[in-house]
């Protein structure tokens, strides 16, 4: 059966808003067409499919984030820190932080005694 491309974007559309998608392969599974078919039209090309997505993405991280926030959990707690953490902070908090300069190896300092003094 042969799909024109609009009817494939209305109905992708409509199945993105009436369920929440985040994928395009969620997407797929709603459509009366094969993956090689969505593939073919090259619906995942399509700006407002995209933007769609993301904006659900964005609403689901959204709402997540602030669950945890309010949360009493560290763990939940602990997790959104690391995600607003900056570089250095996120070193800080992340237990398995290894220094590869060293090659783990521990450092010996040498002291160097010049005119009978420690330099």
């Amino acid at each position: 059966m042969a799909y024109k491309k609009d009817t494939l974007i209305k109905k992708a559309k409509e199945a993105i808003d009436a369920n929440g998608l985040y994928f395009f392969s969620q997407v797929i599974s709603y459509l009366p067409i094969s993956e090689k078919t969505f593939y073919n039209h090259n619906l995942q090309e399509v700006q407002e499919l995209k933007e769609k997505l993301d904006a659900n993405k964005i609403d689901a991280k959204k709402a997540m984030q602030k669950k945890w926030l309010e949360s009493d959990n560290p763990t939940l707690q602990l997790a959104l820190y690391r995600l607003l953490s900056d570089d250095h902070e996120h070193k800080k908090l992340n237990q398995q932080h290894v220094d590869h300069t060293t090659g783990g190896k521990k450092i010996e300092i040498t002291r160097k005694i010049v005119n009978g003094r420690e330099d």
